[in-house]
């Protein structure tokens, strides 16, 4: 009959579909063994999750794990099985891009495989209609693990209660490293004077407090609004705002209250006045503070260091400062200069005789000015009168070729005065170190073979810049 017909046909397609179903099983099983005799796959499965770990390190793609558990069915097991795959959580958020809609889930997947592992997260939110609340609710789960935590939003005041929802009372035993950077000071008006100060600078977040906490950076409207406990801080980093100023009490107080700082980097800060010149605040004592960086200061860094008190003060950087009025600063090894700095022979000389135990000079411009700045006077003395006479290096970036003359001039005055030492064992210049294109340009002026004849020449760059050690992008 027709019914009997129609059963007959129901029986062979589920016994087709279970033989295709058992074809496929059986491919599956042959395609593993072929891959088991790969010579990648005879590899120990810790060698292979040493190998994913180091590919992680190198690559920022958040679906990594999506796209490599997709290779075999073996590797899909040893990312599963491995929490330290999955407890560094780096999003750029764009909704626009076609991989936003997964983000969320990939978030959830993280945070459910990395299992107890401590959390490295970075947030970089694009657009201010995203709904920070999925994110933010899930870290919050978590925030005894966290690590590191870096957010950046480009604009922040919509979501302003929901950071501070976040950090005001998340207990982060082992958190090490903070990063806000809320707003984004090139979209905000530059061309307005700081009109008002900043907020209260007393702790606001992490209130049951983070006793690992050791490098600290506060941008834009964090500044004055979130600040964390700063008594284990190491390394501060305080990016101000172009429409506030910081009155010399509230940066004593911040600076007070991090007592164990090796790195301080200011930058595009104005600080008001006080109402009574004659009186201003006592200076802070930062016994530990190795390395400053000031960059941007309004009027000059002279009323900032006249704030602190840093007997071990050894690296001393300046970008875009306009004048360097301040006292002796004796402890001094290394200075730098960097990109945009307004100086000029004048300055460099003020410098030098604030500066004179300066060992290692590093410019990145106004090189001419450095170069006839650093010129011995005339006379029997000039050796050991001329700036910064304990000078033992230079480390020049991105030198033009119009400035290869006065390099060579400089090293031709100091080599007739004593004052050159190539083997490093005298008391004079012994080593200028050069980038591509400092080495282009003397090489195009046929004086690269001159200069190594005279001083040793190396490679700029081969020292970590500032900060060191830290492991993270620099934004400066």
């Amino acid at each position: 009959s027709i019914q009997c017909l129609r059963t007959r046909k129901e029986q062979l397609l589920r016994e087709l579909e279970e033989v295709s179903l058992e074809i496929n099983l059986q491919n599956a099983k042959y395609s593993r063994f072929l891959n088991d005799d790969a010579p990648v796959y005879r590899l120990p499965n810790e060698i292979l999750t040493h190998i994913f770990i180091l590919v992680q390190g190198h690559f920022s793609n958040p679906l990594l794990h999506v796209k490599a558990s997709h290779v075999s069915h073996r590797w899909r097991s040893i990312f599963l099985s491995t929490p330290l795959l999955w407890n560094t959580i780096s999003f750029h958020i764009r909704p626009a891009k076609k991989s936003f809609s997964r983000l969320l889930p990939l978030l959830d997947a993280q945070l459910l495989h990395s299992a107890q592992c401590i959390l490295d997260i970075d947030l970089h939110f694009y657009d201010t209609d995203t709904d920070l609340a999925p994110y933010l609710s899930r870290l919050a789960a978590h925030a005894t693990r966290w690590r590191r935590l870096s957010i950046a939003i480009h604009d922040p005041h919509p979501h302003m209660d929901a950071f501070k929802e976040l950090l005001s009372t998340a207990q982060a035993p082992v958190l090490e490293h903070l990063s806000l950077t809320l707003g984004d000071p090139f979209i905000e008006e530059k061309t307005r004077s700081p009109r008002m100060a900043y907020p209260s600078m007393d702790g606001t977040i992490l209130a049951p407090g983070a006793p690992a906490l050791s490098f600290v950076r506060l941008a834009g409207h964090a500044m004055g609004r979130m600040h964390p406990p700063l008594q284990a801080v190491t390394t501060l980093h305080l990016d101000g705002w172009t429409r506030h100023y910081i009155t010399p009490d509230q940066l004593t107080g911040v600076l007070g209250a991090a007592p164990r700082l090796v790195n301080l980097s200011l930058n595009q800060f104005a600080m008001s006045h006080p109402r009574d010149p004659t009186v201003f605040p006592r200076a802070v004592a930062l016994p530990h503070l190795r390395r400053l960086r000031l960059r941007g200061l309004f009027p000059s860094p002279a009323r900032f260091c006249a704030l602190i008190d840093a007997p071990g003060l050894y690296a001393l950087t300046l970008t875009q400062i306009d004048a360097f009025q301040v006292p002796s600063l004796p402890s001094v090894r290394h200075v730098t200069l960097d990109v945009q700095s307004g100086f000029d022979e004048a300055d460099i000389t003020q410098l030098a005789r604030a500066t004179p135990g300066v060992l290692v000079l590093t410019a990145e411009v106004t090189f001419r000015e450095i170069f006839i700045g650093l010129l011995p006077g005339d006379g029997p003395a000039a050796a050991a009168a001329r700036p910064w006479p304990a000078l033992r290096a230079l480390e020049l970036w991105d030198m033009e070729i119009g400035d290869v003359p006065y390099l060579c001039h400089l090293v031709f005055t100091l080599q007739e005065i004593g004052a050159l030492s190539k083997d490093g064992d005298g008391d004079g210049l012994s080593k200028i170190s050069l980038d591509r294109r400092g080495r282009t340009g003397m090489r195009a002026k046929h004086r690269l073979d001159w200069l190594e004849e005279r001083v040793e020449v190396g490679r700029a760059g081969e020292q970590e810049r500032w900060p060191l050690g830290l492991g993270y992008t620099d934004p400066h």
